[in-house]
């Protein structure tokens, strides 16, 4: 079976800025998690037959990073 990785870094803009509480941002990880689960489910292809999330995880990222 062949596997494909697939990284994804999604910059969020909160409204309140970095003052957001952290249940807000908990709560749109959670969210994030739902709606990419939902995503690979509704992903299709002729040429796959299943598709599956071998491993999901969403966290905060504290310092910079560079693309």
């Amino acid at each position: 079976m062949r596997r494909l990785l697939t990284q994804m870094v999604l910059d969020v803009d909160f409204v309140d800025g970095d003052s957001v509480s952290d249940d807000v941002v908990e709560h749109c990880e959670k969210h994030l998690l739902a709606e990419v689960d939902q995503l690979t489910k509704r992903f299709s292809l002729r040429t796959i037959n299943g598709l599956k999330v071998m491993n999901l995880h969403v966290a905060e990222i504290k310092g910079q990073i560079s693309l």
